[in-house]
C-alpha cells in the first residue's frame, strides 16, 4: 500500500512468526476483502471481478482467469490510482502518496471529502449534512460525482457499478436531508441512464444463474 511505504521495508510476517511461533501470513487489507468476497460473497462463482475500497483513500484487489493477480510490485488492484485528467482544480496540485499527481483517491477517498471543506474527517463533513449544512451537501455530492465519474476511464461495467455506488453513498449518508434532497436529485438525473443499463444488466445476469 502506497499509504504504507515503510512496510516494503520490515519482513512483518517472518518477525510476527518467530514471536508467536506460528506461519503468519500478512497480505493488503483489500487484496483479503477481495479473497472474502471471491471465495464467500458478492463474487463467488465468479473468475474475473475487481474490489474497491474506500477508505482514507481508496484500495483495491484483482481476481483475473480465477486467480488473485498482484503485478510486478505488488500494486496490480490498486484502482485508486488510474490517472485521473480532471477533477477539481483545489485537488489536480495535491500530491497522492504514491507520488503522483491526479489519481484518483486524490479526488475520491474519504481524505478528500475532508478536505472539500476543511474538515478533519470525511466523517465530520456527513455528519454537517446530517446537520443541514449547505456547505456539507454541495461538497458530498461533488465527492459522489468523483466516485462515480473514475468508471469513464475504465469499461462500461465499472462505470455503471461505480455510478450506483455512488448515489448509495449519497442516500445513506443524507437519508433525511432536505437540503441535499436538490443536489442529490440533480446527480441522479445526470446519471440516470448509467442506473437504468446497470439494473436492466442485473436483471439478466439473474435470470442467467437461476
Amino acid at each position: 500500500s502506497p499509504h504504507l511505504a515503510w512496510v516494503n521495508e520490515w519482513d512483518a510476517a517472518g518477525d510476527l512468526s518467530r514471536r508467536v511461533r506460528r506461519p503468519v501470513v500478512v497480505d493488503n487489507d483489500a487484496t483479503c476483502a477481495t479473497v472474502a468476497e471471491w471465495m464467500l460473497g458478492a463474487g463467488e462463482r465468479c473468475d474475473d471481478m475487481w474490489l474497491v475500497t474506500l477508505g482514507t483513500g481508496i484500495g483495491g484487489g484483482l481476481i483475473a482467469g480465477g486467480e488473485v493477480r498482484r503485478g510486478a510490485h505488488g500494486h496490480a488492484g490498486e484502482i485508486g490510482h488510474i490517472h485521473l485528467g480532471g477533477g477539481r482544480a483545489g485537488d489536480r496540485d495535491v500530491e497522492c502518496p504514491c507520488g503522483q499527481r491526479g489519481c484518483w483517491e486524490i479526488f475520491a477517498s474519504g481524505a478528500a471529502l475532508a478536505r472539500r471543506t476543511g474538515s478533519a474527517s470525511g466523517e465530520d463533513v456527513v455528519a454537517g449534512v446530517r446537520a443541514g449544512d449547505a456547505a456539507a451537501c454541495e461538497a458530498l455530492v461533488d465527492w459522489a460525482d468523483a466516485v462515480a465519474w473514475a468508471g469513464t476511464y475504465t469499461s462500461s461495467n465499472a462505470r455503471l457499478v461505480l455510478a450506483a455506488l455512488a448515489q448509495r453513498l449519497l442516500h445513506a449518508a443524507a437519508p433525511r436531508s432536505s437540503v441535499c434532497a436538490d443536489m442529490r436529485g440533480r446527480f441522479h438525473a445526470f446519471w440516470a441512464g448509467n442506473f437504468e443499463l446497470l439494473e436492466a444488466r442485473r436483471r439478466s445476469a439473474v435470470r442467467r444463474v437461476t
